[in-house]
């Protein structure tokens, strides 16, 4: 009994360090170039993902409710009103505000406190200025008039950056179905539609047809050379590696394999200028990346020439690395 208590509470800690953790990335990546991402369907979406998860690893909902601290009831009824709110989350006011702007060739600020006048003035302040340092807006001076003017987007990242995050998701779930690739990706289906046919038309996915439904199939993954374009992508794909590394290991997966091929680690060094291992340890992330691409692209050539037997397996490895300056210690 103590070490089930010992092992909930070690599991709590965890739980509320990766959620903190995890947290923190998410409000990096809705604020990443000056954009300000729309968060008000993260509650709900986080909600809708973890009982869907825990329904699928066998819990019932009598206990999930309990898990989170709620009457079944009440469970019962959140659930069903974030599965029938999650695919149209409501829009921000700021989205509403470069919309309108964008709707119009010029805008006078006085007008656009008129047409949100039900809404904050530091509020709309707050958007104008953030809308403008992100550069979605031009603002421009006429004598005393301050008028606001949107700026065309740049459709080559708009559809790049869609198509590495299809084509990701296509690699990863090989072979998956259209409904549930529709389902997994926030973007329009059209858009999404026309995503895939620009990767099939490249040849980066293929697609299976049958009569019901379609299936997409992707026998390898690659980011845009350009990181403004592909580093939702690739954030993704670093992300989901490590966190599917971790469950296989907390389920057991693979503990049946030859000790150290499932699993990972975290060394920290400290080093200084004139460190005997100062330059070892900063190029040991670029080094390990060379060896790893080395061995994709040796590996790639190798399967273009020779079928793919059934009792194939996927090798995935993650790695990171990152420079921080160290505290100062105190003269003790």
């Amino acid at each position: 009994r103590c070490n089930r208590g010992a092992v909930a509470m070690q599991s709590r800690v965890l739980i509320d360090s990766i959620v903190r953790q995890t947290t923190v990335l998410i409000a990096h990546v809705a604020t990443a170039s000056g954009l300000r991402a729309p968060l008000a369907h993260v509650a709900d979406r986080v909600f809708a993902d973890l009982t869907a998860e825990l329904e699928a690893q066998g819990v019932s909902r009598k206990v999930a409710a309990d898990m989170f601290g709620m009457a079944l009831r009440s469970y019962v009824r959140k659930a069903r009103r974030v599965a029938e709110s999650n695919d149209s989350p409501g829009r921000l006011l700021w989205e509403a505000v470069f919309e309108w702007i964008g709707e119009q060739e010029l805008v006078e600020r006085d007008r656009v406190f008129a047409r949100f006048c039900r809404e904050d003035d530091e509020m709309l302040r707050g958007i104008l200025r953030d809308l403008v340092d992100s550069g979605l807006l031009t603002v421009l001076r006429r004598g005393k008039r301050v008028s606001y003017q949107a700026n065309p987007p740049d459709e080559y990242e708009n559809y790049e950056g869609l198509d590495s995050h299809v084509w990701l998701l296509v690699f990863r779930e090989s072979p998956i179905e259209e409904a549930e690739l529709l389902r997994r990706i926030a973007a329009e289906d059209s858009d999404i539609q026309e995503s895939l046919q620009r990767l099939i038309a490249d040849k980066r996915v293929t697609v299976e047809s049958t009569n019901d439904s379609k299936r997409y199939r992707s026998e390898m993954f690659g980011t845009p050379g350009d990181p403004e374009v592909g580093f939702a992508a690739a954030v993704s794909d670093h992300f989901q590696a490590m966190t599917v590394a971790l469950c296989m290991k907390l389920r057991g997966d693979g503990d049946n394999l030859a000790p150290g091929v499932p699993g990972g680690g975290t060394w920290t060094i400290d080093v200084w200028p004139g460190h005997p291992c100062e330059t070892e340890a900063l190029s040991l992330f670029a080094e390990t990346r060379s060896r790893a691409h080395e061995l994709v692209v040796r590996a790639a050539e190798f399967n273009r020439e020779n079928p793919t037997p059934h009792d194939a397996r996927r090798v995935t490895f993650y790695a990171g690395q990152m420079l921080a300056e160290a505290k100062e210690q105190d003269d003790e």
